[in-house]
């Protein structure tokens, strides 16, 4: 009901995310910093499940995301924890504005410098396969549905 959600909505996890969504950060300084180092990029507008999709089809590749490595805000691990939101919830919705990106594997030391230097960490959440498919795993390697998938514009 409306009640149920005006009072979840006061609190500070729900404040945060909030905040994110009506001003957001796009990682401007990032993206200029992965130019010629990234061999793809997206911004985190319509989930991370759909612009990975996004992000696949146009690279004609597939991934596999280890959930475990996804960074969430504490304010997320809030709300998962509370019930309100699963983590399928908090992958398929959008507005984050986070990049999500492809470099090839020697890379990995120039991208956290990267990141240090624009003042964004980067975190390795999965890698690149030669499939179509997309598959995300839960902590014991077995493939994790989301229900919800992000937004679709069409």
């Amino acid at each position: 009901s409306r009640d149920v959600i005006k009072g979840l909505m006061t609190k500070p996890e729900y404040q945060f995310l909030l905040d994110r969504l009506r001003r957001p950060d796009p990682r401007l300084a990032l993206g200029e910093a992965l130019v010629g180092m990234a061999s793809a990029a997206i911004d985190i507008s319509d989930g991370l499940a759909a612009d990975l999709k996004h992000l696949c089809q146009a690279s004609a590749t597939g991934a596999e995301i280890v959930l475990a490595n996804v960074p969430l805000s504490d304010a997320a691990r809030a709300c998962i924890a509370s019930g309100n939101y699963g983590l399928d919830t908090i992958l398929g919705g959008g507005d984050d504005y986070e990049l999500l990106f492809t470099a090839p594997p020697d890379a990995g030391g120039d991208v956290i410098l990267a990141g240090e230097n624009s003042d964004c960490p980067v975190t390795r959440i999965g890698f690149v396969n030669p499939k179509s498919e997309i598959r995300f795993l839960g902590p014991a390697g077995e493939k994790f549905e989301i229900a919800q998938t992000g937004w679709c514009h069409f």
